[in-house]
C-alpha cells in the first residue's frame, strides 16, 4: 500500500497567503496612486539630490564629506 500526503491543506494554505498579499498590494497602490516616485537624480558638481513624484520636486542638498569635517 502506497501512502498519497494530501496536499489539499497546503495549497489552501498558500493561495489564501497570495490572496492576502494581493489585498495589500492593491491597498498600497490605492494609497499611492499616482504620487509615487517617478525619478530621483544626483549631481554631484552641486551635491543637489532631486526627486520628482506625483505631488511636485522635491530638492535637498547633501553635505559632502569635506563640509561635514568643518
Amino acid at each position: 500500500m502506497c501512502l498519497v500526503k494530501d496536499y489539499d491543506g497546503d495549497i489552501d494554505e498558500i493561495n489564501s497567503k497570495i490572496d492576502k498579499i494581493e489585498t495589500t498590494l492593491s491597498e498600497l497602490e490605492s494609497k499611492i496612486g499616482d504620487k509615487g516616485v517617478t525619478s530621483v537624480t544626483f549631481d554631484e558638481k552641486t551635491g543637489v539630490l532631486t526627486v520628482v513624484d506625483g505631488t511636485g520636486t522635491k530638492t535637498y542638498t547633501i553635505k559632502k564629506k569635506q563640509q561635514l569635517l568643518m
